[in-house]
């Protein structure tokens, strides 16, 4: 998947933190059996579905490089800013 609004100047970056953008019926339960671990501990929000009525998009915290790639590489993940 990927990566979106990542040149923005270091100081205006979260460290380690993403959002991520699923494709719509792609649920939490799913994205973590694609990734073989559970991805709810690093779940620090889920968006509202008034915002994003047709997908899940959720805040991630502790994300390091290997799990940042993992979930990149799920199919069913639309982007990560």
């Amino acid at each position: 998947a990927p990566m979106r609004n990542c040149n923005m100047k270091p100081e205006n970056q979260a460290i380690d933190r993403y959002i991520v953008h699923l494709q719509p019926n792609h649920s939490i339960q799913q994205h973590s059996e694609t990734l073989r671990l559970s991805i709810e501990p690093h779940v620090d929000f889920i968006m509202s579905k008034r915002l994003y009525s047709d997908r899940v998009v959720y805040s991630a915290s502790e994300i390091n490089e290997t799990l940042l790639s993992a979930i990149r590489s799920d199919p069913e993940v639309d982007f990560v800013e």
